[in-house]
């Protein structure tokens, strides 16, 4: 399982459990662990991280959008 955090351009932080993530140009692909995929538009994201941060949302610390 990996923990991938999104900061959106407007500043929210989402945090997604996935399975498989990828980067192809302008798309960030990920399947999450309940099986859909999601895909983000990178034009409309500040910055995303699968290594969690002391600033980022930790699998323990708030409900993860899945």
């Amino acid at each position: 399982m990996t923990l991938v955090n999104v900061r959106w351009a407007d500043g929210y932080l989402e945090a997604f459990e996935c399975s498989q993530v990828r980067q192809d140009g302008e798309i960030l692909w990920m399947r999450l662990t309940n099986g859909k995929n999601r895909t983000v538009p990178l034009k409309g994201v500040r910055w995303f991280s699968t290594d969690p941060e002391s600033h980022e949302y930790k699998k323990d610390d708030v409900d993860i959008a899945v």
